[in-house]
Order: structure tokens, then C-alpha cells, then sequence
């Protein structure tokens, strides 16, 4: 079992600066698999030069029809992806950050809000010359990217990979009350766990159900047959001409009814009579005279020095205030450029457990054995 590779670091004839590896070995028992991505030093460098406080790594492949897409930090440095069908795939990958004035949040409902049937919008090209997907990044209020920035690789993911699909009867007994096949082995599980605990609760109810409805309307058809026969035996001229037995006292005497601009709604007061507004008025003469008070020059020269004394101390919260934002990012490349350190390609021999955050730690520790338990299914 064996899955061909092709990397590629160029498009369009532009050479890039960021690679796609696949770091798990060739032989392979599912479709799950770990991908990482490093980046020259030159392109670390413009990052650094930017100032990129969250980039993120867009990875998107399609799978068969649908479009699959993760948003990554790009200091994670390794993502599992599960694929779903065999054959040729195309991985394509590209540095993102917001925009100044956007947020984290903004990026990921760009690029990850979907509407009915697809993505919101548009990152890959499906129709471009050369009959292969390519990315489409476009000038967005949104996000930045970089043109060399991006990347691509492409799997041939065999047959034989997939997890074997449970028994027909099985599946017909699990998915009984669920449209959508489960994506993988531990998916099926906790449908089953459901299919042999309180489905068969579920089903007796809904055979009951079934069996008390049926019953019911057929109790209905037999009353509906006798009161109809009863009221076609004793239907009136009267019943004829008002068949609801409706008054017709409105139509045949309106002088008896009240007209209707005896409901007209009458405002009593408006705002400018109300008290609130008069208490309003005369917050505002009091403010009004106190502006313009007569202030004697000691006065006046000692609200001046208030004002002064103020002002210096105004400036000096502000000026404190640039001082420790500078430091902040003086941190942050700081940080940043150690991280991009991390992300170079003569650090592919070292695992990336070594260097990232504990979060993603536990997040490769996790998969790293789940995708041993939970091998993905095979869509025809």
C-alpha cells in the first residue's frame, strides 16, 4: 500500500518558498495523514519584515465534488487531513493573516463560512487553463497573503488504504434514523453504541405510533360517514342560505354598533409638557449660566493651571502607554522570529512535539493515535 507523492514549490512558472511534506511513512494502513510545511529563509524573512502577529496556513483539496478546507496557525507546523476517495488529489496551501483592523475571528468566517452546498467564498480556481485547481487569492478587505507564500502537493491515495465497510445488515440497522454514512470507523461506533441502546426503544415507540394512527384515522372515516349522512338529512333552506350560522344583525342593523372613531387613540400630552422635559430645560439654564459666569483673574489663572497640569499628565499616560505597545511588539517579533526559526526546512528531521505550543503538542499526540483506531471509510 503505497502512496505516490509529488511536491511542489512552483506556480505559474514563479518560484515559491514554502514546501508541503508528507512526514509519515509510505506504507501506509488509512487514508489519515500527516502533513507538514516549512518555509525558506527568505520568505521568513518578509514575514518578519511585515510584522505578521497571526498567520495562518490555508490548506484546501477537493475530494471528488466537495471542497474540503482547514485554517491552521502556521506555527503548528503539522496537520492531519483524512481523505475520503481514492485516486490523484491536489493540496493546496497559502499564507494568511487579517488584515489591519480585522480579527482572527474575520479571517476564519472568510475563508470558513459556508453557505447551502459550498463555500462562501471563492479561494480556488476549478476552471483555470491548465485543467488543474489552482488557489484564487484576490485582494481582500479581510486578509493579507503573500504570492510567494503558497504551496502544493499531490497524493495518488490507493484502494486498499480505506477502513472495510461493515455488513449491509448492520449499516441498514445503524443508519436506519440517520441520513448521512459515518466518515470513519469511530464515527460508525458511536452510531452503533445509539443503534443498540435506544434505537430499539425509539422503534418500538414509533411502531406503536404508527399502529395507534392508523387506527385513529380509520376511527375518524367511519365518524366522519355518520355525521355526514346526519346533517344531509337535516339540512334546512336557512342552513343553505348561512351554512356557518353566522349573525347577520351587523348587516341588517349597523346603527346599533359603536363607529369606529370612537377607538381612535387621542394623545393626552406630548413630550414638550412632560416633566421630565421641564426638569430638561432647566438642567440646561443651570449649565448655560455656570459657562458663563463672570471668574475673577485668580480664578481664571488657577483653572489655567488646572488645565496645564492636566494636559502633562495626559501626555505622560500617552507617552507611557507608546512605550509599553513598543515593548509589546518588540516582543512579539521577537517571538515571531523564533517561531519562523522553528518553521525552517533543515528542521524537518526534528519532530514538531519538539517545538510547538502544548496545545498542539496534545492535539498530534491525539491524532497521532486516532488515526491508527479510526480509519476513514471510502465514498464510492
Amino acid at each position: 500500500m503505497c502512496i505516490k507523492i509529488k511536491s511542489s514549490n512552483s506556480c505559474n512558472g514563479k518560484e515559491k518558498l514554502m514546501e508541503l511534506i508528507l512526514t509519515i511513512p509510505h506504507e501506509l494502513q488509512n487514508a489519515a495523514l500527516q502533513i507538514r510545511w516549512c518555509l525558506d529563509a527568505e520568505l521568513r524573512q518578509k514575514l518578519a519584515e511585515l510584522k505578521v502577529r497571526n498567520p495562518f496556513l490555508l490548506l484546501t483539496w477537493k475530494d471528488g465534488r466537495e471542497e474540503y478546507r482547514e485554517l491552521v496557525p502556521l506555527m503548528d507546523a503539522a496537520k492531519y487531513i483524512s481523505f475520503f476517495r481514492s485516486g490523484k488529489h491536489r493540496l493546496l496551501a497559502a499564507i494568511v493573516w487579517p488584515k489591519e483592523g480585522k480579527t482572527v475571528g474575520d479571517l476564519k468566517k472568510y475563508f470558513l463560512s459556508r453557505g447551502d452546498y459550498t463555500w462562501s467564498n471563492t479561494a480556488v480556481d476549478h476552471w483555470s487553463d491548465d485543467g488543474k485547481e489552482n488557489l484564487h487569492l484576490i485582494t481582500s478587505a479581510y486578509y493579507d497573503h503573500l504570492e510567494v507564500g503558497t504551496a502544493e502537493l499531490e497524493l495518488d491515495i490507493p484502494k486498499d488504504v480505506f477502513a472495510p465497510e461493515p455488513p449491509q445488515w448492520l449499516q441498514n440497522w445503524v443508519y436506519r434514523y440517520f441520513h448521512k454514512p459515518a466518515k470513519d470507523e469511530c464515527h460508525f461506533r458511536e452510531k452503533m453504541i445509539f443503534a443498540f441502546t435506544l434505537q430499539p426503544i425509539i422503534w418500538l415507540f414509533h411502531m406503536l405510533g404508527l399502529m395507534i394512527f392508523t387506527l385513529f384515522v380509520e376511527f375518524l372515516q367511519v365518524v366522519y360517514t355518520l355525521v355526514g349522512t346526519i346533517v344531509l338529512l337535516a339540512v334546512t333552506p336557512f342552513t343553505l342560505i348561512n351554512p356557518l350560522r353566522l349573525s347577520l344583525k351587523p348587516a341588517i342593523m349597523p346603527w346599533k354598533f359603536n363607529d369606529l372613531n370612537d377607538f381612535v387613540y387621542k394623545d393626552n400630552y406630548s413630550f414638550k409638557h412632560s416633566a421630565w422635559s421641564i426638569w430638561w430645560r432647566r438642567l440646561k439654564d443651570w449649565k448655560y449660566e455656570l459657562q458663563n459666569r463672570q471668574l475673577s483673574a485668580e480664578e481664571r489663572e488657577e483653572r489655567e493651571l488646572r488645565k496645564k497640569k492636566l494636559a502633562e499628565t495626559k501626555a505622560l499616560a500617552v507617552q507611557r502607554q507608546q512605550e509599553l505597545e513598543q515593548k509589546r511588539l518588540s516582543q512579539e517579533m521577537a517571538k515571531l522570529k523564533r517561531n519562523l526559526e522553528n518553521l525552517a526546512c533543515s528542521n524537518l528531521t526534528t519532530p514538531p512535539t519538539k517545538f510547538v505550543r502544548p496545545v498542539q503538542k496534545a492535539t498530534l499526540f491525539f491524532w497521532g493515535i486516532k488515526r491508527h483506531v479510526c480509519r476513514p471509510f471510502r465514498k464510492q
